[in-house]
C-alpha cells in the first residue's frame, strides 16, 4: 500500500466538512495532518493501540496516518475522526463521558443515515 499525501486527503476533509457539517470544522479552526500515528502515539501518549487516526480536539487537529490500515477505507477514517470533533463543538465532553460514547455513536450514526455507508464497518466491529 502506497502512502496516503496530502492531496488525497485535505480536499476530502474539505468535502465532507462542507456535506455533513456546513463548514463547521473548518470554520473552527479544525485542519487534517497525516503523520505516522502509531510511532506518535507510542511516544506522546503511551498507547500502543493501533490506530489509523486520532482527533486532537484541545488543538482543533485531526491526524490520520500515512501508513495506516484504514478499515472501511481513509474515508471511514477520516469521517470517524471528524464524528469526534463535530461531538466537541456541540458540547466538549466531560471528564466521565467516554470519546466513544453515546453522543459519538449517536453522530456516526447520523453519518450513516447520511449516506456514508463506509461507517458500516466501524459500526459493526467498534461499537459496544
Amino acid at each position: 500500500m502506497n502512502p496516503l499525501k496530502d492531496e488525497d486527503v485535505l480536499p476530502l476533509f474539505a468535502e465532507l466538512d462542507r456535506k455533513h457539517y456546513a463548514g463547521a470544522l473548518t470554520a473552527a479552526g479544525y485542519r487534517v495532518s497525516l503523520v505516522q500515528v502509531a510511532g506518535l502515539m507510542e511516544a506522546v501518549f503511551a498507547c500502543d493501540e493501533d490506530v489509523a487516526g486520532w482527533c486532537l480536539t484541545s488543538h482543533r487537529l485531526i491526524l490520520i496516518d500515512k501508513d495506516g490500515d484504514h478499515q472501511g477505507g481513509v474515508r471511514a477514517t477520516l469521517l470517524h475522526e471528524m464524528a469526534h470533533a463535530k461531538v466537541d463543538l456541540d458540547r466538549p465532553l466531560s471528564r466521565r463521558e467516554s470519546p466513544h460514547g453515546g453522543r459519538f455513536w449517536d453522530e456516526i450514526g447520523h453519518l450513516i443515515g447520511a449516506g456514508e455507508e463506509c461507517l458500516g464497518v466501524i459500526l459493526e466491529t467498534s461499537r459496544p
